[in-house]
């Protein structure tokens, strides 16, 4: 089971998970690309970029998973990832996002059960 820690940042809120990859879980490419637009915007406000793995470690989700939405962040515009940073756009959405409670990255899977 994921279980999740609420750890409030200064760009915003994130949802950190404890174990990185469960069977059970599935993970919300949406949702997990506004904590990363988040964290991301939280490392600009103090005028650093973070590289992939320190936002692995702390969005605490994998690695492929993380890079995956970045690359698509990319593709759309929000992200430039030669300089691992946030374009305009991107900065804004982040920004916007400040203060707010975010739903969690991970869902649980829904199994269905067959009747005996």
């Amino acid at each position: 089971m994921v279980h999740f820690v609420h750890k409030p940042m200064a760009g915003g809120n994130v949802m950190k998970a404890h174990t990185l990859s469960s069977p059970n879980h599935i993970i919300d490419r949406g949702q997990l690309a506004i904590h990363v637009l988040c964290a991301m915007t939280t490392h600009q406000r103090k005028g650093s970029r973070c590289t992939l793995d320190e936002l692995v470690d702390e969005l605490g989700m994998r690695r492929p998973d993380v890079r995956s939405v970045v690359s698509a962040l990319h593709r759309q515009g929000y992200v430039d990832l030669q300089r691992m940073s946030l374009t305009l756009a991107g900065f804004a959405i982040g920004l916007s996002l400040r203060g707010r409670q975010l739903r969690s990255a991970c869902r649980e899977r829904r199994v269905s059960r067959a009747a005996a």
